[in-house]
């Protein structure tokens, strides 16, 4: 038995969106970025992951992170999974209450077949690269809304414009 993967980047040639904010925030931003991701994107909880969580705080009255998150989204096709990232990294000063933050968006349609014979492997194969493959533009285009209500919610949160 084997599987076929595929994987379709949904911002391509693009490959993320990039938020670049300086001003007053909250860390509270990363502690609730699961619940955040989950109500936005109206998915349960666990199908959120925390992949890194990163402070540095040596550093005197400045505090640096770097945090990586992953939803999942496998409620809309057996065979395929929309992948969305969020990175986020900056600094914190504490005392001033400000900072900057750098949130990376990106997302992929992530595709799989189990093959158990010779035979079985070339028909997915071909499966997947004809008929199938009309399925993972339209999951391409849900991903895309996904990110852009992620971009548009983490705009509004930290106050700044949509951008064109």
């Amino acid at each position: 038995m084997g599987v076929l993967k595929y994987s379709m980047d949904i911002l391509a040639p693009k490959h993320k969106i990039t938020i670049n904010y300086k001003g007053k925030f909250s860390p509270s931003i990363i502690r609730n970025m699961p619940d955040f991701l989950a109500s936005v994107l109206g998915i349960p909880l666990y199908k959120v992951y925390e992949d890194v969580i990163m402070w540095d705080t040596s550093s005197g009255d400045r505090i640096s992170f770097f945090c990586r998150w992953t939803a999942l989204e496998t409620e809309i096709d057996p065979h395929s999974i929309i992948k969305i990232s969020i990175e986020a990294k900056g600094t914190y000063f504490p005392k001033e209450g400000n900072g900057n933050i750098q949130i990376s968006i990106k997302g992929f349609v992530e595709t799989t077949f189990e093959y158990f014979t010779p035979i079985d492997k070339k028909l997915k194969e071909q499966y997947a690269k004809t008929l199938y493959q009309k399925r993972r533009i339209e999951l391409r285009k849900i991903g895309k809304l996904y990110i852009e209500r992620i971009d548009r919610a983490l705009r509004e949160l930290l106050g700044i414009g949509v951008e064109t």
